[in-house]
Parts: structure tokens; C-alpha cells; sequence
């Protein structure tokens, strides 16, 4: 029989957001970087450097592997100095926590954290999935997604080499009009959202044909 191998220890993981020193709202965006054999990451948010529990340790919470954010909304607390940190962990083990980053909060405008969470991918409408258009003109539609800010239309002619025919990931509504489309092949579209921060996987794709 085998061995069996087990996997290290995870490395540290690496905050990306916030950067130290940085004044926010009431909102908090956590990201770091994605550590190998990790199974999940613990975030602690605090008053002081120290994290003491019941003390100064305002937030612990483990988070699954595939999560690379977290989001805080301050609105209930006071503003000043926070602190954040972060580990990896898997079945062997934990990471030591990373080096704690301060960060400034100032609820002086309020804001919804809404807007700092990832959107829901849009529901396609239009064209119907598997639809002949007998027009080089076709117009898109779909679903808007309460979280997002903007979205990305791709569409791909599926000839022997299929190739991106239109790509536009600034469209700030839920339809959008594209001309010229060659008749004959077939062509499958998609969408995605986005909002200032974060976004949505793909929705699902749909084909439509150009009558010649």
C-alpha cells in the first residue's frame, strides 16, 4: 500500500486590502491572497495590535478555503483605529498569524456595505436560448443584479475556431444593442456583473444564429 501523504502546514496568508494607515467609512474590505492547502482562514478585527479575547478582539471568525474576502460593516461601533490580521489553516495545522495592519474608520457618512459584496450573476432574457434572428442587428437582454454597478457581454462566434466577436465589460445597463453580426454561424453569449469591488461568476451561456 502507499503512503499516505498529507498535506504542510499552510504558509501565511497575505492581506491585499485594507492598506495600512487607510481611513474608511463604516465599510471594511478584507482580501488576501489564496495560500496553498489551505482549508480555511481565520480573521480576527480589533481596538489594539494586542487581540486579546474579551478584550480588545472585536471579531473572530473562520472563513471556508474558497473565500478570499470579508467584509465588516462598523456602523454600530466608533470610529478610530481598528486592527486586522489573518491564518490559514487545514487539518495538519495553522499558519501563525500575519503582521496586523491598523486602518482608520470615520462614520461621519454612512454608507451601505452592499455595494462591497460580490453580485449574483444575471439571468439572460434576450435573444431566447437556440433562436434564429433574421437580422444582422441583435438585441441583449437580462436581469439586473441588485449588487452590481456595471456589466460584461461576451459573445463568441462558434465556428471550427471559435473566436470572441464582441467583448464590452463597461455596459452600465441591462441590455445593449450590437450590430454587424456575420450571418450563418452560430453564437453563444454571456454575462457577468460587477460592482466597485467584486465580480459575479458568468451567468449561464445562450446560442442564437444570424439567418443568412
Amino acid at each position: 500500500m502507499p503512503p499516505i501523504i498529507t498535506p504542510p502546514i499552510p504558509q501565511i496568508p497575505t492581506l491585499n486590502l485594507p492598506i495600512e494607515g487607510n481611513q474608511h467609512s463604516n465599510c471594511l474590505l478584507m482580501t488576501w491572497q489564496k495560500v496553498e492547502y489551505a482549508e480555511n482562514y481565520t480573521v480576527q478585527i480589533a481596538t489594539d495590535a494586542v487581540f486579546s479575547f474579551n478584550g480588545s478582539r472585536i471579531v473572530e471568525e473562520k472563513l471556508d478555503s474558497s473565500e478570499q474576502r470579508y467584509i465588516m460593516d462598523f456602523r454600530d461601533l466608533e470610529s478610530g483605529t481598528y486592527y486586522c490580521r489573518i491564518k490559514s489553516g487545514n487539518l495538519e495545522g495553522e499558519s501563525v498569524w500575519s503582521l496586523p495592519v491598523s486602518f482608520q474608520i470615520s462614520l461621519q457618512n454612512i454608507t451601505d456595505c452592499i455595494e462591497y459584496e460580490s453580485p449574483n450573476p444575471p439571468f439572460l432574457q434576450l435573444p431566447l436560448d437556440s433562436t434564429n434572428i433574421a437580422d444582422d442587428t441583435v438585441v441583449f437582454t437580462w436581469t439586473e443584479s441588485p449588487k452590481a454597478t456595471h456589466y460584461r457581454l461576451e459573445v463568441k462566434a462558434l465556428t471550427s475556431l471559435p473566436q470572441i466577436v464582441y467583448d464590452n465589460s463597461e455596459i452600465y445597463e441591462s441590455t445593449r444593442t450590437v450590430q454587424a453580426f456575420p450571418n450563418g454561424p452560430y453564437y453563444a453569449w454571456r454575462v457577468k456583473a460587477y460592482n466597485h469591488t467584486a465580480e459575479s461568476a458568468w451567468s449561464d451561456s445562450r446560442i442564437f444564429r444570424v439567418e443568412p
